[in-house]
């Protein structure tokens, strides 16, 4: 678990998966207590400017921005 953030009542998160060969999942906890994993299969939320100071993600009111480690592009994923 790294990168803990929180929005509206909201936890989030990456979490590393090592069976998946060390993929990072952004994952949040609503303020009701679901947990759920919010980047589909084959995103790596994860950023080769992190080491200089950049974010591999950023919670706004309506979803997540985050980057993908294969491309280095933004990608948007809105709350349901």
């Amino acid at each position: 678990m790294s990168d803990l953030r929180t929005q509206a009542g909201a936890v989030f998160w990456r979490e590393s998966r090592p069976a998946e060969g060390g993929r990072q999942v952004l994952m949040r906890r609503s303020a009701d207590g679901v947990i759920d994993a919010l980047t589909p299969a084959g995103f790596n939320v994860r950023t080769r400017v992190h080491e200089y100071g950049g974010n591999a993600y950023l919670v706004t009111d309506h979803g997540v921005v985050f980057a993908n480690f294969a491309d280095q592009r933004l990608y948007s994923h809105a709350f349901a």
